[in-house]
């Protein structure tokens, strides 16, 4: 794996971290629509991780 992969992992990683944050307080307030869009959000980095992850085998 290439520095810049690891670079773009850590920030899909950091990311994904802040959504799932985003989604535990959007849980707490009942607040639906955002509560899935953070759940989208997580989706799709993990997807990107998943990718990134096979292109360095």
């Amino acid at each position: 794996m290439e520095y810049e992969e690891v670079q773009i992992l850590t920030q899909l990683v950091s990311a994904m971290d802040e959504a799932v944050k985003k989604m535990e307080d959007y849980y707490d307030k009942r607040d639906l629509a955002n509560f899935e869009n953070a759940k989208k959000s997580i989706l799709s980095f993990q997807k990107q991780i998943a990718q990134l992850l096979a292109r360095a085998r």
